[in-house]
């Protein structure tokens, strides 16, 4: 029996040995590299994922040599050999915890649109509270935790998912609480839970985990990462923003209520960062090369009693617009929408640019005096850029 301060192993004596009869170029390499780069772990030599490095990882280790498998090959060289060794032999011991095992040493992500961030629960704690939001097959905890700390750089959707990784996770992300706490407790002022996931069908693997929520410009939004039940392994978070619109579960909402001589909305914004959609992408007008769209959920109302729409259009030839659009206008619900009009480039002087119509417009007579229907400004060919968009309504008596 072994006490919880020693591990079977190498002795320093047997290490020494060891090293006497290592390939020439070892020392050279276990000077250059004592940690393993290309894994999050901060203990991959682990490879029995013991909590220890040890005789029984450098069995492992041996039995692979000169192979390229890479579970033994720690710098991914291609080759399991001596500088394999060089790594095992200096990470020998007791592994410690992640660097972001607790939520108060939160690795702070940039406030990028769209990143993946490897992560490693090997030896992590479970630092935060259990929630009934997370609740699934009878627990509510998220064991075995690593964390995650990023600013959203737009009003829009916070996509975040473990999809890709070696075990069964499970996600969570919360916003500040009173006087900015960014940390979940069982206090006042506690961070808010804003969405937990355990199974994802959006991942290949439906164990992996995905949540989506609303995010807002400047706001900081902690994201907790482990495993079902004390599932523990590595992994990779994937973070993205979807700005306004980028989703048609997030599109744009534009109020049309004529409450007699018409009414009309210009809105403007860019597509910078807009993404293509799968719902429903292509369309007739722009075909496979319309990709890159945001979306506007558009109520059309005729406020007086007993009128009736007689024209509603939607026009990107505003002076604003400096990019390639298509607009596409849809009936429906989300996830089961009709095409009504679509165009690509409209033939009037104010839809040129340089010289070319490029700008579209659309117009048609509504069926309903009240009526929901869905917008889609894209850009031909991949375009992006600035846009100016008008909604217009008129109802007659």
């Amino acid at each position: 029996m072994f006490s919880a301060h020693h591990r079977p192993g190498l002795s320093t004596s047997g290490r020494a040995r060891l090293l006497s009869v290592l390939p020439a170029g070892f020392l050279a390499a276990l000077a250059s590299g004592l940690a393993h780069a290309g894994s999050p772990c901060t203990c991959a030599a682990d490879l029995n994922t013991s909590g220890w490095v040890d005789a029984a990882d450098l069995a492992i280790l041996l039995g692979h040599w000169g192979t390229g498998d890479p579970e033994a090959d720690l710098n991914e060289s291609g080759t399991v050999n001596a500088a394999d060794l060089s790594i095992l032999l200096g990470a020998w011991g007791p592994c410690g915890t992640p660097e972001n095992d607790l939520c108060s040493d939160a690795t702070v992500l940039p406030s990028l649109y769209w990143q993946d961030v490897p992560f490693c629960t090997l030896n992590a704690t479970t630092d935060g509270p259990a929630n009934a939001a997370c609740d699934a097959s009878g627990s509510d905890q998220i064991f075995d935790d690593v964390w995650f700390r990023v600013t959203s750089p737009t009003d829009g959707m916070l996509h975040v998912t473990t999809c890709g990784s070696t075990f069964d996770t499970r996600l969570a992300v919360y916003k500040p609480g009173l006087f900015g706490v960014t940390c979940p407790s069982s206090g006042l002022l506690s961070a808010s839970i804003v969405g937990c996931n355990d199974d994802s069908l959006t991942c290949n693997d439906v164990l992996n985990s995905a949540v989506l929520v609303p995010a807002a410009a400047g706001e900081t939004y902690t994201i907790r990462a482990g495993g079902y039940q004390g599932a523990i392994g590595t992994g990779s978070i994937s973070v993205d923003f979807y700005q306004k619109g980028d989703l048609i579960e997030d599109a744009i909402p534009v109020d049309l209520t004529d409450n007699g001589g018409g009414v009309t909305q210009i809105l403007s914004g860019t597509t910078l960062h807009a993404t293509p959609s799968a719902d429903p992408n292509p369309n007739s007008c722009g075909g496979v090369n319309d990709t890159k769209d945001l979306w506007f959920k558009v109520h059309v109302n005729c406020a007086n009693g007993g009128a009736q729409p007689v024209d509603f259009s939607v026009s990107t030839c505003m002076p604003g617009t400096a990019m390639d659009t298509t607009l596409t206008v849809y009936s429906g619900t989300v996830g089961n929408l009709t095409e009504i009009e679509c165009n690509d480039d409209y033939d009037m002087p104010s839809c040129e640019i340089n010289g070319f119509n490029r700008k579209s417009f659309v117009s048609f007579d509504p069926q309903s005096s009240n009526a929901i229907y869905w917008v889609r400004l894209a850009g031909f060919n991949g375009s992006v850029g600035n846009y100016e968009v008008k909604f217009h309504l008129f109802c007659l008596d």
